[in-house]
């Protein structure tokens, strides 16, 4: 049940980023970038410190998004 369970997550979830990957592509945005566009919107002038502890990712993962999002004037 339980693996039936975490499958069916596992799937829901590509179809998910599937869909945002084709439709955000004309913007020149990732599903990944797409959500940390969501977080700056949601909370403008939030530092790049408080982003990587919301999204629990590596600081340089966080650096190399923010950067791609400013090179393609987002």
């Amino acid at each position: 049940m339980v693996n039936q369970l975490e499958k069916m997550i596992s799937i829901y979830n590509r179809m998910i980023r599937e869909y945002l990957n084709r439709e955000l592509r004309p913007y020149n945005l990732s599903e990944s970038n797409f959500y940390y566009v969501l977080f700056i919107c949601d909370q403008p002038g939030i530092s790049q410190k408080q982003l990587l502890h919301q999204l629990f990712r590596q600081q340089s993962i966080v650096t190399k998004a923010v950067n791609y999002l400013i090179k393609n004037d987002w």
